[in-house]
């Protein structure tokens, strides 16, 4: 045997394969100091001017008040009574839709006599 021959021309290198999967997200870095508050805005527009005159005293207004808050405690008593009227419609509608289910499953009972109905076949040509 004689001696080994030169090394041949490097080939192309092949294809490249897939992209690996991204590694784990980084910590956060430290949170930046806080800015600066803006500008201060323009002062609305001026309100209605009030009443002119001493306010009046509170034994002036205690009657006022009074209808106010017996209004209210009116508002209050109408709401706890339609509320009131309210669950015990649901819970008639409830009873009778129970009685109705009731009433369908007995009329199935008594209807079926507990046997089944046979299947026609239908006749192939």
């Amino acid at each position: 045997m004689g001696q080994q021959g030169k090394h041949g021309v490097n080939g192309k290198p092949g294809a490249h394969g897939q992209q690996g999967k991204p590694g784990p997200q980084g910590a956060a870095g430290p949170q930046g100091p806080q800015g600066k508050p803006g500008e201060r805005g323009e002062a609305g527009p001026r309100g209605e001017p009030g009443a002119p005159g001493q306010l009046p005293s509170l034994d002036q207004v205690m009657p006022w008040l009074h209808l106010i808050f017996d209004a209210y405690e009116d508002y209050k008593a109408t709401r706890a009574r339609e509320a009131q009227e309210r669950e015990a419609r649901e819970l008639e509608e409830q009873l009778a839709s129970e009685a109705a289910a009731r009433e369908a499953e007995s009329d199935a009972d008594q209807d079926g006599d507990g046997k089944k109905k046979k299947k026609k076949h239908k006749h192939k040509d």
